[in-house]
């Protein structure tokens, strides 16, 4: 009988163990509840942790963005009452903690549409924007790399300078656009910059400076290129990114006009419903033109046939000479008063005409019918 009660005993003094253990393990799992996408590191303290409802109401600054399929809300959360120190917090959609992003370093200052978002091509970037002067703010870039908010870093982060009542504009792919005024020369500057393909650094690609009394781009524009770049969200303005090479001689005996899409012949309302952001249309030297920022289109006023194509210099950066290497000896060049020169290839039905300024930059290129 003794043996007996030893047992009975025992028995539930195990249960009672096995129970306690029980509750204790589904409690830390219910409390911690780790997030399997944002980086962080396994013994992360809470005071590295928010709660997402406190960040929604409490955050200075909140976006959603996308990191391939995933979702993921950041947050600019003041970590003092006097809103001297800032970090930011990220949580995967539909998670109830954010996490503190500990890369981002230094300090910003947090001012209205100091912060904003910008896509370019899947992924989104946030820029702190922070003022140099009352013209102009130093930029600084971040986003989502494998989980965690990082800076993408560049050797010429000083430069990334832009002016500070517009936004930074996203272009094609990976490149964004950025202007500022330089003082000394009363000029503007427009600089275009690439981000590495895994979005974790950057470079200067092509910078173009432009006189603040160069209104018009061979008469065409009527107010100055920055009013443009300023008051247009879609426009941007023409960086480098067309080589002169044989090939363009080949599609111009097709009529296919250098960095164009577009043929000589296409009807111009099938390019204006493509594309319904240019920047002006008019008649000059009695042609009608429609002008994108990287092509004018030139058409027959009575059928809506383009009949020329030109580009502008800056997306070719390069020479007459260095053209005339790649073409052959031109048909005729033209020189005009102050050094301009002129210079006409013919391929075939059509012609290349290739405009130079007075120190052998091209400045335009048109591809014409005969």
């Amino acid at each position: 009988m003794k043996n007996y009660l030893y047992i009975l005993m025992f028995s539930v003094v195990l249960a009672g163990c096995t129970k306690e253990s029980n509750v204790n393990s589904s409690k830390d799992y219910q409390t911690l509840e780790p997030n399997a996408t944002v980086a962080h590191e396994t013994n992360e303290s809470y005071s590295d942790a928010i709660k997402v409802t406190e960040l929604q109401e409490e955050a200075l600054y909140q976006v959603e963005i996308t990191e391939d399929d995933k979702s993921y809300q950041v947050f600019l959360y003041a970590e003092d009452d006097n809103k001297d120190s800032y970090a930011f917090y990220l949580a995967e959609q539909n998670k109830k903690l954010a996490y503190r992003q500990n890369s981002i370093e230094g300090s910003f200052e947090v001012k209205k549409g100091g912060v904003y978002t910008i896509n370019t091509n899947n992924k989104s970037l946030i820029v702190l924007s922070h003022d140099i002067d009352d013209t102009h703010s130093s930029l600084r870039l971040l986003t989502i790399v494998d989980g965690e908010l990082r800076e993408i870093v560049s050797e010429d982060s000083d430069k990334l300078i832009n002016l500070t009542d517009v936004k930074a504009k996203s272009l094609n792919q990976r490149y964004i656009q950025t202007a500022h005024h330089q003082d000394d020369n009363n000029s503007w500057v427009f600089s275009t910059w690439l981000l590495s393909e895994d979005y974790t650094s950057f470079s200067i690609h092509d910078e173009s400076v432009i006189k603040e009394d160069q209104i018009g781009e061979a008469g065409l524009l009527t107010e100055d290129w920055i009013e443009i770049w300023r008051e247009e969200e879609e426009q941007y303005f023409p960086y480098h990114n067309f080589e002169i090479t044989t090939e363009v001689i080949e599609r111009a005996k097709l009529g296919i006009p250098m960095g164009s899409p577009y043929p000589i012949g296409t009807n111009i309302s099938e390019i204006k419903k493509s594309n319904p952001y240019f920047i002006e249309e008019g008649i000059v030297n009695d042609v009608s033109f429609l002008m994108y920022p990287e092509t004018t289109y030139y058409y027959d006023e009575d059928n809506g046939n383009v009949t020329a194509v030109s580009i502008p210099g800056e997306r070719m950066k390069t020479t007459l000479n260095e053209a005339i290497t790649i073409f052959g000896e031109p048909k005729y060049k033209k020189q005009e008063n102050g050094g301009k020169v002129t210079a006409v290839f013919e391929v075939d039905k059509y012609s290349i005409e290739l405009a130079a300024d007075e120190d052998g930059e091209l400045s335009r290129a048109f591809l014409r019918r005969n």
